[in-house]
């Protein structure tokens, strides 16, 4: 089973750094990009934070994987506040407000697959 949720980070960071470099390359790299980049990284914070609990060994729910995913993307739109120092609080708000949204959902997503692909015999 670790091997499993090993081979997932691995491929959602592989996935994650690949959307990144190509995004490098293209103008307007936000609207194209950004909304997999955020699924994608919920869903590898998601898989991260079940690996950890287990090593933990702490059961956890999915309210939890959710407020792990929502604090870490948080984290990362201040750090957006920080490095780009938006003109408009307006586009600030909605950008990670939509932000929020794909991190949480990537969470929910990679949370459902985890428990049908790798802890199915165990559930």
């Amino acid at each position: 089973m670790t091997g499993k949720l090993f081979a997932g980070q691995a491929i959602l960071l592989l996935l994650i750094a690949l959307l990144f470099h190509f995004s490098q390359n293209f103008s307007n790299n936000n609207l194209i990009f950004a909304p997999f980049l955020h699924f994608l990284g919920g869903m590898w914070v998601a898989v991260a934070s079940m690996e950890f609990f287990r090593r933990m060994n702490y059961s956890y729910s999915v309210w939890l994987l959710v407020l792990a995913v929502f604090v870490v993307g948080a984290g990362w739109e201040v750090f957006e506040l920080y490095i780009f120092q938006f003109e408009s609080f307006t586009y600030w708000a909605v950008d990670t407000l939509s932000d929020l949204v794909l991190d949480v959902s990537g969470g929910l997503v990679a949370f459902r697959l985890a428990r049908t692909v790798y802890f199915s015999s165990h559930v």
